[in-house]
């Protein structure tokens, strides 16, 4: 007897595999309860529950949700997500203001219907303990994928494959594996960096024991990257992403909007496409955008607090980001975007910029995010303009051409002089296989890309630029032929290509770079055999000339293979519809088509997706 604790032998695994003594308090040891962790137990078979998810009399009707159970214990008032302390802990404050520890549940709990037995408690402790650097080896993401296909089956004592006739059982059968592999596998690989600083790992291990939502929603995620081994589960996300909305659509309609609210929206908005590739959430984002809308204009006062400044700020980026890649699959422009409200001031983005830590997201480009969003939105209301230009010509129409191409120029110019943040300057986010070099690599890929979508499309700012592709002035019609511009844009797309190749496969950017290798894909065109052989296109200096035709399969082969590679590393479905939309543009190109434009190939075949 030591401080009024008694001790034995025997006790929970956790502190039995470190050798430590156990206080054997239930629920939850004094050591685990400190650590914020789940107690795995100390018998034989280790029993846990959470609130159960349905009901199990008519699954297929509704959803009953506890709303005081989806709250939890913040304090609540109307429309705030910020009204509690910070729930995350990063970016806005240095690495060294904190001690920090794993905070991934190390045992994850199951419905009241499963039992878990002790030797798969030890090894979900143990996975969640190797969870921040899970993401970073594609033999250990098939390796735990195995993993958790067969602990389904052992723990459940169910053929995965039957739940399909009772959508609760199975649900109610996968809840802990679900869990665990969403802090396995799916928080790594829903940030551009994997380490405590995650708020995906971090600040959702803190919530989804109290938030009904958030833990609906994880392992809705978990079930839509698990579908392809275990088909069953696509069902079984389905109806998590219900059950997790029913929990948000209470909160909303109840005016009681907390910060898990707010961010099962997030994930279930920016997830969608993992269950449906052609669901590009825009109905969690409306909702979201609602709500910060309220928040940056000062109808909920109380956001200003300073411990509550990091919140806000984690969901002005995220929504950045999510803004970004909308504005080049669905129209955006219907009401003032977020990105141009009155929260992105020159004073505000100084402080918010202070200090320099990585959004999730946004990484280190939020403002080369900010101004690619524009740039999606100007390209993709021009090309349904020229679809749906009139037969004939008016001064109304020529009046649009040039208000448009002069946005484009000052874009355009904007994109030219965007300042990236020095290495020094950007806080580590502590993730050993994504350095802070390739966020800054991830940022100025934004760049690039930007300015090649305006070359593209309009192909007046595209000029002589010499040796220095960066600067670029007014096209100049007596010196560029279209056969010119066309090596430039390729011999532009293929050093994006080569950008992209310093990034390693290991590295957690890899669920923001998608977009890059599609918006890279039209330009990858194969010079025809007279180009080759003349070895110059008029009006092109020979230290321009465009690449050759191996060089541009070469781009071409490591695009396809990447996005290959991400379709067994991220959510598949929305990666084979990237992939399709790639490699119809090459074939449209290669017969030889005019004009050809990936978003256009997109649109023409109903194939938007979420390019993140």
């Amino acid at each position: 007897m030591r401080g009024g604790i008694k001790r034995s032998r025997t006790g929970c695994a956790r502190c039995k595999e470190r050798k430590l003594k156990c206080d054997e308090t239930r629920p939850r040891c004094i050591r685990c309860q400190k650590r914020n962790t789940i107690c795995p137990g100390y018998s034989q078979l280790t029993e846990v529950a959470t609130p159960e998810p349905f009901s199990q009399s008519d699954f297929s009707t509704s959803v009953p949700v506890d709303d005081t159970t989806s709250v939890g214990h913040h304090d609540i008032f109307d429309f705030d997500p910020l009204a509690t302390d910070s729930i995350f802990d990063v970016p806005w404050s240095t690495a060294e203001d904190h001690d920090w520890e794993d905070t991934s549940p190390k045992v994850f709990e199951a419905t009241s219907s499963i039992t878990i037995p002790a030797t798969t408690a030890t090894a979900a402790a143990s996975i969640a303990d190797n969870g921040v650097t899970s993401s970073t080896s594609l033999i250990r993401r098939g390796r735990s994928q195995s993993f958790a296909v067969e602990a389904i089956r052992k723990s459940a004592q169910l053929d995965p494959m039957s739940s399909s006739e009772n959508p609760s059982r199975g649900m109610n059968d996968y809840s802990s594996l679900l869990v665990e592999y969403y802090f396995k596998e799916v928080a790594g690989i829903f940030s551009c960096y994997d380490s405590h600083f995650n708020p995906f790992r971090s600040t959702v291990s803190k919530l989804w024991q109290t938030s009904n939502s958030v833990f609906y929603v994880l392992q809705s995620m978990a079930a839509a990257c698990l579908s392809d081994v275990v088909p069953s589960l696509h069902t079984v996300g389905d109806k998590l992403r219900h059950a997790a909305m029913t929990c948000v659509e209470a909160d909303i309609r109840d005016s009681k909007v907390e910060t898990g609210s707010l961010l099962t929206l997030i994930m279930l908005g920016l997830s969608a496409s993992w269950h449906n590739p052609n669901d590009l959430g825009r109905e969690h984002f409306n909702q979201a955008r609602t709500i910060m809308a309220a928040l940056t204009t000062g109808q909920t006062p109380a956001f200003l607090e300073v411990n509550n400044k990091r919140n806000l700020q984690f969901f002005k980026e995220a929504m950045i980001y999510w803004e970004m890649l909308l504005s080049y699959v669905s129209d955006v422009s219907v009401a003032l975007p977020l990105t141009q409200g009155p929260e992105i001031s020159s004073s505000d983005s100084h402080d918010m910029l202070e200090p320099s830590f990585p959004h999730p997201w946004t990484g280190v480009a939020r403002e080369a995010q900010v101004l690619v969003f524009e740039v999606g939105r100007l390209v993709r209301k021009e090309r349904q303009r020229i679809k749906n230009r009139p037969l004939f010509t008016s001064l109304a129409d020529i009046d649009e051409s040039y208000k448009v191409i002069n946005k484009a120029e000052e874009l355009a110019q904007r994109l030219r002089g965007l300042q990236l943040p020095a290495e020094e300057a950007i806080i580590n986010p502590g993730d050993v296989q994504t350095p802070v070099k390739h966020l800054i690599t991830i940022a100025e890929l934004y760049r690039l890309t930007g300015l090649l979508q305006l070359y593209r499309v309009f192909p007046d700012l595209l000029s002589d630029y010499g040796t220095d592709r960066a600067q670029l002035d007014f096209y100049d019609p007596d010196r560029i032929s279209p056969d010119g511009m066309n090596q430039r844009l390729t011999a532009f797309a293929v050093e994006i290509v080569d950008l992209l190749r310093t990034l390693p496969i290991e590295s957690a950017t890899k669920c923001v770079q998608p977009f890059f290798f599609v918006a890279v894909a039209s330009e990858l065109t194969i010079p025809s055999a007279s180009e080759q052989t003349n070895g110059l296109v008029e009006g092109i200096e020979p230290a321009v000339a465009g690449p050759s035709a191996v060089e541009v399969l070469d781009a071409r082969k490591f695009v396809i293979s990447r996005l290959s590679t991400f379709e067994h590393v991220l959510p598949a479905k929305p990666l084979r519809q990237m992939i399709q939309i790639v490699t119809l543009t090459w074939e449209h190109i290669d017969k030889g088509m005019a004009d050809v434009y990936w978003m256009d190939v997109m649109t023409d075949k109903g194939w938007e997706t979420t390019l993140g």
